[in-house]
C-alpha cells in the first residue's frame, strides 16, 4: 500500500476539506508527496504488469504500419532527441537543455511558484500554452515508438533522461505546468504510454520507476483536487481531468487512492459524454477541432477499459460510434477538416504526428493511432452517413456531391441541458456561414482562431461576425465580446438550420439588441451553389456587409463585377444579384490553419445599404479546366 508522508491520508482530507476555496494551506503541504512502492524488489515489474494489462504496446509484430509513417515517426523520434521542437507555430526551435517553462515564440520564462499563482492571461503576448503543450510530453509518443521499431537504447534513454529532468524542473504543484489539471492529465498518460512502449528496456532502473511512480502518484492526486468542472456546464478540460484519473487510478487501482480516483472517474466518464455529446454525436462545444481532441479523449480510455476488463454500456459505445460518424462526415474530399469555431490543435495522445486539420486517421483501420489502440481489440465502427448529413442538435449541415464539399453552420452559443442557458466557450460569431471546397481544392474556408489568451484582440478577431462568410449589419456582433476570453455575451435566439430537400438547407437567425433578422437558403447542385440571403431590420437607413474568405491558394479576379477564382484545374465564377446598389471589393486578409500560425489570403467583400429590407442571391458556379 501506498503510504503518504509526513501526513496522513487522513489528515491531508482535512487539509483539502478546509482550503476548498481558497487553497491556501496548500503551502503547507511538502513540495513532493512521496510514497513507499509495492515492495522494494518488486515494483518495477507490478508498475510494468499493471502497464501492460492497460497498454500491451510491447512490441510492433501486430502492427501493420505504412512506410510513411516509419518515416514520420523515425524522423520526429530523430529530432526530439536533438531537442529540436515545433510548438504552436513556434518554428523549428532547437535548445541544448530543454527549457520546460518558457515560450519558445517570445523567449519568456515563468518561474517557478505555486500553481495558484500562474494567470493565463498575459498583457505582453506571452503565451502559457507554449510550456503546456511541450510539457504534454507528445515527443515522447514518437521516441517510444522509435525504439519499439529500432531496438536502439538511444530512444529509452532520452525518454528516462527528459521524464527526470521534467520532474526537477517542475516541483510538484511549484511550476506553471501543474497550473491546469487539463496538462496534468494529458501529461501522465502520455507517459504511460511512452514507458509501456520502453518497457523492455535495460535502462529502467529500480531508482527510475520509484521516481516516476511517485510522480505518476502525484498527477493523480493533483487531478483529483483540482478537478476543473464547472457550473452550469462543464468541458473538455473536465473530461481530460477525469481521463487522467481512469489511466491513474487502473494504475494504482491496489491502493486505496487509486481505487477512489477509478471509481470516481469512471462514473463521471459515462456521465459526461451523456452530457458533453449531443445525441447526433457532435461535441456540445461545436467545434471541429475540439470534437476532434473529444473524440481521442473518449475513445482511447475506452480500448484500455476493455482491455481490463471493464463492460461498457451500450449506450456509451452508440456516442462513441456517432462521434465517429461525424468525423468521417466532416471529413472533405481533400482529407482535411474545416476549421469551424475554436481551434488549439490540441491533441491527446498524437502517436504520428500530422497536419492538425487531419482527423480522419481515427476511422482508418490501419493507421498508426488506431492499430495500437485496438491491439487485439475488434475496433469501433461508424454509422451510417448519407450524401447530405443534418446535425441539427448541433446546428451544422454537410452536403457532398460529385466531389464537392459545403458545411453550413448556424449552432450559435451553446444552450446548456435546459435548452436556455447559453454559454459560448469556444464558438464563433459565424451563425449561416460555411465553407465550399470543389474537387478535393478549398475554395471559400472558415479563418480559423490563430491564437488564444497572449492576443486577446487578434482571438476577437477571428471569432467576429465579420471573420466568416456571412452577412454583417451595421456592424452589429451576433453575440458580443466581453473582454473575458471564450466568454460571449448573447445577442441572438438559436433558430434552427434545418433541411428543405436532398439540394437544399435554410436557416434564420434574430439579434437582439438591433432586432435584425438574417434568413439564408442554400441551393447546392452538382456544379452551382445558389446562396438567397434576406436581411430585415427597421428604423433607419443600414449598412450591409457579406464576406466570403478565400482559401490562400486562390486566384481572384474582379471583372465587370464578377469575381474570378481559380486553383489548380478548378476555375469559378462568383456574381450577385439585388435590387440594391452595391460595391464589390477584394481585401488583403489572413487565415489561420494552426494555432499560432497566419497564413495570406483574400477576402471578398460585398457592401451596400438599405433601409428595412435588403435582398442577395450569391451564385457560385465551377467547372474543370
Amino acid at each position: 500500500m501506498i503510504n503518504i508522508t509526513p501526513y496522513s491520508d487522513f489528515l491531508l482530507k482535512i487539509v483539502f476539506s478546509v482550503t476548498a476555496r481558497t487553497r491556501f494551506l496548500y503551502r503547507f503541504l511538502p513540495h513532493r508527496l512521496s510514497f513507499q512502492g509495492w515492495g522494494k524488489e518488486s515494483c518495477r515489474l507490478f508498475f510494468f504488469d499493471r502497464l501492460h494489462k492497460m497498454l500491451d504496446i510491447q512490441d510492433t509484430q501486430c502492427l501493420i504500419l505504412k512506410s510513411n509513417d516509419i518515416d514520420k515517426v523515425l524522423k520526429d523520434a530523430d529530432m526530439s532527441l536533438k531537442h529540436q521542437f515545433e510548438v504552436l507555430g513556434s518554428g523549428n526551435v532547437t535548445m541544448q537543455e530543454i527549457y520546460w517553462t518558457k515560450d519558445i515564440k517570445t523567449g519568456y520564462t515563468w518561474n517557478n511558484r505555486f500553481y495558484t499563482k500562474y494567470f493565463q492571461i498575459d498583457d505582453n503576448g506571452n503565451d502559457i500554452k507554449i510550456p503546456w503543450e511541450l510539457s504534454r510530453c507528445h515527443h515522447l509518443l514518437w521516441l517510444g515508438e522509435a525504439y519499439l521499431l529500432k531496438a536502439e537504447s538511444i530512444y529509452a534513454n532520452e525518454i528516462v533522461t527528459q521524464i527526470k529532468h521534467w520532474i526537477k524542473s517542475n516541483p510538484f504543484m511549484y511550476s506553471v505546468n501543474w497550473a491546469c489539471s487539463m496538462e496534468v492529465a494529458i501529461r501522465a498518460v502520455n507517459w504511460l504510454y511512452a514507458l509501456e512502449m520502453i518497457s523492455k528496456s535495460n535502462v529502467l532502473t529500480k531508482e527510475f520507476v520509484d521516481l516516476v511512480s511517485q510522480s505518476l502518484y502525484q498527477h493523480g492526486y493533483f487531478i483529483y483536487h483540482n478537478l476543473e468542472k464547472s457550473h452550469p456546464y462543464s468541458n473538455n478540460h473536465y473530461f481530460s481531468d477525469i481521463v487522467g484519473l481512469l489511466y491513474l487510478g487502473a494504475l494504482f487501482a491496489d491502493t486505496k487512492s487509486g481505487k477512489k480516483w477509478f471509481s470516481y472517474a469512471l462514473k463521471e466518464f459515462y456521465k459526461e459524454l451523456r452530457v458533453q455529446i449531443l445525441p447526433s454525436g457532435v461535441d456540445c462545444e461545436r467545434s471541429i477541432s475540439y470534437h476532434r481532441l473529444m473524440t481521442e479523449l473518449s475513445i482511447c480510455p475506452y480500448y484500455m477499459l476493455k482491455r481490463i476488463g471493464i463492460v461498457i454500456p451500450n449506450d456509451i459505445e452508440y456516442r462513441l460510434r456517432s462521434m465517429l460518424t461525424f468525423i468521417n462526415s466532416y471529413t472533405k474530399f481533400s482529407g482535411l477538416a474545416p476549421m469551424v469555431e475554436d481551434n488549439d490543435d490540441g491533441r491527446f495522445l498524437p502517436f504520428l504526428q500530422r497536419d492538425f486539420r487531419q482527423h480522419h486517421y481515427l476511422l482508418d483501420k490501419k493507421s498508426i493511432e488506431v492499430q495500437i489502440l485496438t491491439k487485439k481489440i475488434p475496433p469501433l465502427s461508424t454509422l451510417c452517413d448519407t450524401h447530405i448529413m443534418n446535425y441539427s442538435d448541433a446546428g451544422h449541415v454537410i452536403m457532398k456531391k460529385n466531389g464537392s464539399y459545403l458545411f453550413v453552420t448556424n449552432g450559435g452559443m451553446t444552450p446548456y441541458r435546459d435548452g436556455t442557458t447559453p454559454c459560448g466557450t469556444h464558438t464563433h460569431n459565424d451563425r449561416l456561414s460555411f465553407e465550399l471546397e470543389i474537387f478535393g481544392n478549398d475554395i471559400i474556408i472558415d479563418p480559423g482562431s490563430y491564437i488564444y489568451t497572449s492576443n486577446k484582440e487578434k482571438h476577437q478577431e477571428f471569432r467576429s461576425t465579420s471573420k466568416h462568410n456571412t452577412i454583417f449589419v451595421d456592424k452589429e456582433e451576433q453575440n458580443f465580446f466581453t473582454g473575458v476570453p471564450f466568454v460571449l455575451r448573447p445577442n441572438s435566439n438559436n433558430d434552427e438550420l434545418f433541411i428543405l430537400s436532398q439540394d437544399t438547407c435554410q436557416g434564420s437567425y434574430q439579434t437582439i439588441e438591433g432586432k435584425m433578422t438574417h434568413s439564408r437558403k442554400i441551393l447546392f447542385e452538382d456544379n452551382l451553389i445558389v446562396i438567397d440571403d434576406s436581411i430585415n431590420k427597421k428604423s433607419g437607413n443600414h449598412i450591409v456587409e457579406s464576406f466570403y474568405h478565400l482559401a490562400p491558394e486562390v486566384l481572384v479576379d474582379i471583372h465587370d463585377n464578377k469575381i474570378q477564382l481559380e486553383v489548380d484545374d478548378v476555375q469559378v465564377l462568383m456574381f450577385f444579384e439585388s435590387q440594391s446598389c452595391y460595391s464589390i471589393t477584394v481585401i488583403e486578409d489572413t487565415v489561420s490553419p494552426s494555432y499560432g500560425v497566419l497564413i495570406p489570403s483574400k477576402t471578398v467583400k460585398l457592401e451596400s445599404k438599405f433601409e428595412d429590407c435588403f435582398q442577395l442571391k450569391t451564385i457560385i458556379k465551377w467547372r474543370k479546366k
